[in-house]
């Protein structure tokens, strides 16, 4: 789980990040970015019903996804800008193993220049 300052849970910050963010798509995923000023990323990871009606299969891959940005998060230098993000899975995903997953997420980084090589 992300230490709380580094989780994105007000609707108000959400709401900004999905209407005025960047978007960078790939069929599994879509990530929104705004950079900020806080000095630490921030984000979130939504899954709707349309990806599985099961609550349980939406967590699992949610879980998944969540563990691959704090690892990625990890890797950042603490001298890169600050951002918020949010990613948004799509039924496609369900379908992907665990290594094609965390490829899709490491690509739609670094097309955002969050991450490096």
């Amino acid at each position: 789980m992300f230490p709380k300052r580094q989780r994105l849970s007000r609707r108000r910050d959400i709401d900004k990040v999905r209407k005025t963010g960047w978007r960078y798509m790939h069929p599994t995923m879509t990530l929104r970015v705004v950079p900020t000023k806080f000095g630490y990323t921030r984000s979130t990871v939504v899954v709707g019903t349309v990806v599985d009606k099961r609550a349980t299969v939406r967590n699992r891959v949610k879980r998944q996804v969540r563990h691959m940005l704090i690892e990625e998060f990890k890797a950042l230098d603490k001298n890169t800008a600050s951002f918020d993000i949010m990613v948004t899975l799509r039924p496609a995903i369900i379908k992907q193993t665990r290594p094609e997953r965390l490829n899709v997420l490491r690509s739609l980084l670094m097309k955002a220049n969050i991450v490096k090589k």
